[in-house]
């Protein structure tokens, strides 16, 4: 079965509507075209980084990163952190409509007269923010109560309102022919099927970033306690996570994201919630296996104040009868027979984590060419974020990595050749980054190509190796080849492009990514750091 490139979070996937080379001719036209882009040599220089990064300083500011949805009234205004598929819109706003009745109707409380305000974060970026000190709200509703065990490992102070407010459950996603092929080979689909048949190459398996996503830490949970139920991080339990992941051909970042390379059929299978199934008509035809924990969205609460009050009313507004009823209208409380399969010491869960993190690429490397647009345009705060956010990306890359640099305005420079991230290739990148100076036009699509001959010719020394191109940048391509013209190239050689832009996103970086399944980041030079660090997380 084909394998996918990596893939961290997914634009949109569809086929290349450029004319298709043979890989044999792309090759033929990548090295012509490098030659005739003559790309200079950098001379690296070492370099630290002194700059302690802490989870303060790398956290965006929470008003424009994830702003409230749903802004209460009155003398007592608590705000709480809602999960994704409770605070959108649609099926996925319960908690929103329901925020919009308990405001309406005057809760009092000690002669105050109170409300809620619902703010829209992903469950696991919540507890970023709690655990850190950032931003502590009133009260904190993720999918899962994995969350809260984390709150529990970090010694975080909090009272658990409810265990449940809407209940769903996880499992796995597939078309209805693969649920009948999995069956036919393997009998029944469980967690041993599913780790068989993705060793045997006989699905795709996709999964979301277990660092901020609910299913995807459910389902990491379950993995490693399938893969050593004594202990999920021993030596036997990694070499068979290294072993899996060595099969996967992504963890993508949002379940969104997932959702859509599932619909155009890039993977087979997926880990999702049955709430996030059963509202979304394009899965007419695909097959729900219950399996994993419970995601029974409970609420926690913070404090012993009147915003703690609040919480614990709006709590109790939840949990009437009418409004239970209108969770099932929006997909919520339809597997309550599922009793689900976790259970996890509360520090086992982080070491869990962090194994995922040292391990996610299986046993294959993975080949990595920073691109960093270094024009006019980016002198200043973009520049200065650009180099932030790759100099705090530093320590998340696994030391079996192989990294190159390349920079560009008019022409295009090699600033650090591809070589494995060791002590000395770290050095080397800090301080090359640290000397980037902008200046000059933007010749973006030059730069892509040069990075994909870099891979090219480390892939012919580790062929299994995973590539991959980190493009940052901000500005429109004014100099050089055209996307047009290097497309059916960059189709043909198969390598993603992670494209970060920030202050403006021009429609060609997205269509850059496009190509083969890549991603696309918006960033501002606000939140730079912490979008690159989750991407890191999850891809690197």
């Amino acid at each position: 079965m084909k394998k996918l490139g990596l893939l961290v979070t997914v634009l949109a996937l569809g086929a290349c509507s450029a004319s298709e080379l043979s890989r044999e001719d792309a090759v033929k036209e990548l090295q012509s075209f490098v030659h005739e882009i003559k790309p200079h040599q950098g001379t690296p220089v070492r370099g630290v980084d002194t700059q302690i990064r802490t989870e303060a300083d790398i956290l965006p500011d929470i008003e424009t990163a994830f702003p409230i949805v749903l802004e209460g009234q009155g003398d007592v205004v608590a705000e709480i952190f809602v999960s994704s598929e409770k605070s959108g819109s649609g099926t996925d706003g319960f908690f929103v409509t329901l925020a919009e009745q308990f405001n309406r109707e005057g809760f009092v409380a000690d002669g105050q007269e109170v409300s809620v305000s619902i703010r829209s974060i992903a469950s696991g970026s919540g507890l970023d923010y709690i655990t850190s000190g950032v931003h502590v709200p009133a009260g904190y509703s993720p999918s899962t109560v994995l969350w809260g065990q984390l709150m529990e490992a970090e010694n975080v102070a909090f009272a658990n309102v409810a265990i449940r407010t809407a209940g769903d459950i996880r499992g796995l996603v597939m078309r209805q022919s693969i649920y009948d092929q999995l069956v036919l080979e393997y009998g029944e689909v469980t967690i041993a099927t599913l780790v068989e048949a993705v060793k045997n190459d006989s699905v795709l398996l996709g999964y979301t970033n277990p660092y901020t996503s609910s299913v995807g830490l459910d389902l990491l949970v379950q993995l490693m306690t399938y893969f050593d139920p004594e202990n999920p991080v021993s030596e036997t339990a990694v070499a068979r996570l290294n072993e899996f992941q060595t099969h996967i051909p992504a963890s993508f970042f949002t379940t969104l994201q997932l959702r859509d390379a599932a619909r155009n059929g890039s993977i087979d299978v997926m880990s999702m919630s049955y709430q996030n199934f059963s509202t979304t008509p394009e899965f007419n035809g695909f097959k729900f296996v219950p399996m994993g924990g419970r995601q029974d969205s409970p609420m926690y609460v913070f404090g012993d104040g009147a915003e703690a009050e609040t919480v614990r009313l709006f709590t109790e507004f939840v949990l009437r009868e009418e409004n239970q009823s209108l969770a099932t209208d929006y997909g919520f409380n339809q597997q309550n027979s599922f009793v689900g399969e976790l259970n996890v010491d509360n520090r086992l869960l982080s070491s869990i984590q962090r194994t995922w993190r040292e391990n996610r690429d299986g046993s294959r490397p993975t080949i990595a060419v920073f691109i960093a647009d270094v024009s006019g345009s980016m002198a200043g705060a973009p520049l200065d974020s650009l180099q932030n956010a790759l100099l705090n990306s530093v320590p998340y890359i696994n030391d079996s990595t192989y990294v190159g640099l390349v920079s560009y305005n008019s022409d295009v420079t090699i600033e650090l050749p591809v070589a494995r991230m060791d002590a000395a290739q770290r050095s080397y990148f800090i301080g090359t980054v640290q000397n980037l100076e902008a200046q000059g036009a933007t010749a973006t699509f030059d730069a892509t190509l040069v990075a994909i001959q870099m891979i090219e010719e480390q892939l012919a020394l580790t062929p299994n190796a995973r590539p991959l191109i980190f493009l940052l940048s901000d500005g429109e391509t004014n100099e050089g080849h055209s996307l047009a013209r290097i497309t059916p190239i960059v189709h043909a050689l198969g390598v993603p492009v992670v494209t970060i832009g920030f202050n403006d996103q021009f429609p060609e970086l997205a269509s850059l990514s496009q190509i083969n399944e890549g991603a696309v980041i918006n960033a501002n030079t606000d939140d730079l750091m912490y979008q690159m660090r989750t991407l890191f997380k999850a891809g690197m």
